[in-house]
């Protein structure tokens, strides 16, 4: 019977080193709904994605500074900083898609967008959200920081990381007329 149940708790485990990570949605039914709406629509998709993140960290701040503290307020707190940092990449990909064109439907498709007139409010809104992390770290107890650090620091290093490949993506601006 040893020998059986060594081979079935192997199978166990290789099954679940072999299954896929369980990668769970930071966006709500309701937020995905709304960015499944602004499909082809990269000027309302960017902003749209930046202000579920913004949420993320205003629903942290009131978790983190709630009197008394909620039950569950760490798991809740780490929860909210994986959903940050996840939308971000949704983010990046819509940006990404909008710089190189990949958006257009066709060949056919003359639409352009202006980047500077898109990509403009979103770099204030990303360096807005930088240092929302920024204060959330300096206002943190070493209590606290010591159950988020890490996760924090991964969104402070992906907000980094998107602001400066937004900030490349912009046009140059251009030059004000001469009189």
């Amino acid at each position: 019977m040893k020998p059986a149940a060594a081979i079935l708790l192997g199978l166990m485990l290789a099954a679940a080193v072999a299954a896929p990570a369980q990668v769970s949605d930071p966006l709500t039914p309701s937020e995905a709904a709304q960015v499944r709406d602004t499909a082809g629509k990269p000027e309302k998709r960017l902003p749209l994605l930046l202000a579920f993140a913004e949420q993320r960290l205003t629903q942290f701040e009131q978790v983190r500074l709630a009197t008394p503290r909620p039950p569950g307020r760490d798991a809740q707190l780490y929860a909210l900083l994986r959903q940050y940092a996840a939308i971000l990449p949704e983010y990046d990909n819509a940006a990404g898609d909008l710089a190189s064109g990949a958006g257009r439907t066709s060949l056919n498709d003359q639409k352009k967008y202006n980047l500077l007139k898109i990509l403009t409010p979103v770099v204030a809104t990303l360096q807005h959200l930088q240092t929302m992390l920024q204060h959330i770290q300096t206002a943190s107890s070493p209590s606290d920081l010591a159950n988020y650090h890490f996760e924090l620091q991964e969104c402070l290093d992906v907000t980094s990381d998107t602001l400066q490949d937004t900030q490349d993506d912009l046009p140059p601006a251009p030059a004000a007329a001469q009189p």
